[in-house]
């Protein structure tokens, strides 16, 4: 069968209508499956005609509802995408000229902690991989109270290495960046007596008070 012109799909379009608002909400979550009550209401508005059988006209009509649907999420996804990279960014940028982040590179590179990077050490660290790590640590700024650090929670709390996590309430100037971005738990530092969490290609370390799991 050959495929009917674009301008033909337009006006089948038209005369459908738009979907309500209702509906078109209870269609963004198609991809998850829907409640009964909610397909039966996505179902009243597909069968425009009410004969009792979804038309190629009227599935054409859904199509594009859902095609839109997905458009729309996937662009918010890059407005996210873009916003979470400008944060890391920022951070980087403002950790460009602070010295003790190359002490923590030759720290990282000096395996055996004598002070001096020789190179099998170099060697083998780069193989291991090196991500910079910027530390949350500001003395000058006073810590806010986030609803976490309210509650009586350990030294480590309950995370682990893989779970997903939000940056909240820090308030260091590098630290601020990452607040609301979205994290993986990488490790915990015994050094820091914090978690390492990663936003890929950079890394940071977060007391728990400022991790909260999504």
């Amino acid at each position: 069968l050959r495929e009917s012109p674009s301008w033909i799909h337009d006006i089948d379009l038209a005369m459908g209508g738009k979907f309500s608002a209702e509906v078109q909400e209870i269609a963004e979550g198609l991809g998850e499956g829907l409640t009964e009550d909610a397909a039966q209401k996505l179902w009243e508005e597909a069968d425009k005609d009410k004969s009792g059988v979804l038309e190629r006209k009227e599935a054409r009509r859904l199509y594009q509802m859902v095609n839109e649907n997905a458009v729309k999420a996937l662009k918010q996804k890059k407005d996210e995408a873009i916003k979470d990279l400008d944060g890391q960014i920022a951070a980087l940028e403002a950790a460009k000229k602070d010295d003790t982040q190359v002490d923590k590179l030759l720290s990282a590179f000096d395996a055996n902690g004598d002070g001096k990077v020789e190179q099998q050490e170099f060697i083998k660290a780069a193989v291991a991989g090196y991500n910079i790590i910027l530390d949350d640590e500001d003395k000058c700024d006073e810590p806010e109270e986030p609803d976490a650090k309210r509650r009586k929670v350990d030294e480590k709390g309950d995370f682990k290495a893989g779970d997903k996590v939000e940056i909240v309430g820090v308030p260091s100037a590098v630290g601020k960046h990452f607040n609301g971005k979205t994290a993986e738990v990488v490790s915990w530092s015994e050094e820091r007596r914090k978690w390492v969490v990663r936003f890929k290609p950079i890394s940071t370390v977060v007391k728990v008070e400022n991790m909260k799991r999504v």
